[in-house]
């Protein structure tokens, strides 16, 4: 089998040593979900596959970004979205504006799901086969692509090959076939260590592993394709409704689409017609209400003629104590304290469609920020600073100074 050579020489070393670490079991709660959960993880940070998975995660991010400009090219010719899968916020707050509502109102809605068995129940042979497909799709009749690692992913580089230039060195090309390959070994060679057992994972995706979310992505990727693919056949309208649904690996936003709901199973709740996905990933819907909605950090509210975005409150979900942000009275560099609230003040801005919502959120930072031993003049020209670099709420920066400075000293 045809690997990178920075994996094949970690394999040999470790093999020679006999330095063959695996990956350790372990349980973490989720204390911020209404009824608190947990879920296993197989921590899998350094360990015997971890070359592997760090070259398959780089490949895996190249084949992805691939499918999504593609399917840019195929929502301008045909109004319909075949991949819904998205890695950022943005990806949802920047579109939803610009989506057609419906004129009627009873097909205006708002939901969210997620998969709550998605990483323990996949079948790895399908799973393999799912994966295999979406990566023939990006190639697209290419014969291979060009892969040069690095120590860390900065350094890596993935691209097509330019067809000019003649191959001399076949080491860094890689075909479909290697890639799946590559795929196959990783999800079929997961060994944990479970106390003083070890496992083999034979069902389920390793979740502690670096291309996981990739490898989750298209999976259903190929299932969401082949529905859509097949329902533009029988009825493009239809199809077109789907152009509001978007999915952060386990996690799914439906918008203004009353046939969603129609082709899940949604727990034991129903036998879908014409499934998306197969029935061992069954949804939990996670909203009740068609007019809000909680996704990725943002709270969408649906106004009827259009929707407002804010930055979503965890206490509503989560009424305790939220220990999170670095303290000034520690030994932390206070210049990188600041740094991280100019980061939270343009993830704000990203998010939220009206400037008061952006005060409001920045505002309520700044608070929680002064409690820890930020001085509230620094914050306040943090706050200038930003809004003289540019904002997407324009004519606003002297009321949007003036209101942040009364929040904060209120």
């Amino acid at each position: 089998m045809k690997l990178p050579s920075i994996v094949k020489d970690n394999i040999h070393q470790t093999s020679r040593k006999g330095d063959i670490r695996l990956p350790l079991m372990y349980w973490l709660p989720k204390m911020h979900k209404d009824k608190p959960k947990a879920r296993f993880i197989a921590g899998s940070a350094d360990v015997f596959t971890t070359p592997l998975a760090k070259a398959l995660n780089s490949i895996l991010s190249f084949i992805s970004k691939e499918l999504k400009e593609k399917d840019l090219q195929h929502i301008i010719d045909t109004g319909v979205r075949r991949c819904w899968f998205i890695d950022r916020y943005d990806s949802v707050s920047s579109i939803l504006p610009l989506l057609p509502r419906p004129q009627n109102p009873g097909n205006r809605r708002l939901a969210t799901f997620d998969f709550s068995t998605m990483y323990t129940a996949l079948d790895l042979d399908d799973h393999i086969e799912r994966v295999g497909e979406a990566i023939s799709e990006a190639f697209n009749g290419r014969p291979q692509i060009f892969c040069q690692l690095g120590r860390n992913k900065k350094n890596d580089t993935i691209r097509w090959p330019d067809e000019r230039i003649r191959i001399q060195n076949n080491e860094h090309y890689f075909t479909p076939t290697d890639i799946k390959n590559m795929v196959q070994l990783l999800v079929k060679n997961t060994f944990i260590k479970n106390g003083a057992r070890i496992k083999q994972q034979i069902r389920g995706l390793p979740m502690g592993t670096n291309p996981a979310p990739y490898l989750a992505n298209l999976h259903l990727y190929r299932y969401e394709t082949k529905f859509i693919d097949r329902l533009m056949q029988e009825n493009i309208t239809e199809a077109q409704q789907y152009l509001g649904t978007f999915r952060f690996i386990d996690d799914v936003l439906s918008v203004d689409n009353p046939h969603f709901e129609q082709h899940v199973k949604i727990a034991e709740s129903n036998d879908p017609q014409d499934p998306i996905y197969p029935n061992y990933l069954a949804l939990n819907k996670t909203t009740s209400t068609i007019t809000a909605a909680d996704f990725l950090g943002m709270e969408i509210l649906d106004h009827g003629y259009e929707f407002e975005i804010k930055v979503a409150s965890s206490k509503k979900r989560f009424p305790y104590p939220n220990i999170k942000y670095p303290s000034l009275y520690g030994n932390f560099p206070p210049v990188l304290g600041y740094g991280v609230f100019t980061g939270q003040l343009f993830r704000f801005s990203r998010i939220c469609s009206k400037f008061s919502s952006f005060i409001n959120a920045a505002a309520d930072n700044a608070r929680m920020l002064l409690t820890k031993g930020y001085s509230k003049t620094k914050l306040e020209r943090a706050m200038e600073s930003f809004l003289r670099r540019g904002h997407p709420y324009p004519s606003a920066n002297y009321t949007m100074s003036r209101s942040f400075k009364i929040q904060i000293s209120g």
